[in-house]
């Protein structure tokens, strides 16, 4: 099934952008870290023989941008508020994968009776002690410092099953090679 060509929005102080697949009762899937919406394709793709499903990519990530200052929680839920509005969806279940579901925790806070029904995946509801801030800043300034092939490679024994990257060494070298270039 073909996507929608992407919509842009402003929202605040960064663009984003989001895809939209299927008709019938939206539903909203959010990605996780370090990804984009495709993540989500496999399972739109299915998704979408049923209902209009709504493909984000969270601000900095994909082909939205990045705005000022932190990526706050907040700002997150502001933009799903925002790419709601344009795709003229009221209310909707959401459904989010670790950061995507930090985000829909904010989501809920601010716009619940935007949220007919809520999906949380790999996620947890406190946000990020001290050390894992500390971790994720590191992160960020390793790749300023020495760009992201370092980083992606990092990422594929997270995102990746040990019995995946054994039994099949090209889906984990496909998905870095991928991350890369879609952050080149």
């Amino acid at each position: 099934m073909e996507r929608n060509p992407s919509q842009r929005i402003k929202s605040g102080d960064a663009e984003i952008v989001y895809w939209s697949l299927g008709d019938g009762p939206p539903v909203v899937l959010l990605h996780p870290f370090p990804v984009n919406h495709e993540f989500w394709l496999p399972v739109a793709e299915v998704l979408a023989t049923r209902y209009r499903v709504i493909l984000p990519d969270l601000r900095g990530h994909g082909d939205s941008g990045v705005g000022e200052g932190p990526a706050t929680m907040e700002k997150h839920a502001t933009d799903i508020a925002r790419v709601m509005d344009d795709a003229d969806v009221g209310a909707a279940p959401l459904v989010g994968v670790s950061i995507g579901g930090y985000v829909l925790f904010e989501f809920w806070r601010r716009h619940r009776g935007r949220v007919a029904a809520l999906g949380l995946c790999n996620t947890k509801a406190p946000a990020d002690g001290p050390e894992a801030r500390a971790g994720r800043l590191q992160a960020a300034n390793d790749v300023l410092e020495r760009g992201t092939e370092p980083f992606f490679e990092s990422m594929v024994p997270k995102l990746m099953a040990k019995t995946t990257r054994e039994m099949r060494p090209d889906l984990a070298e496909r998905r870095a090679a991928h991350d890369a270039q879609d952050v080149a």
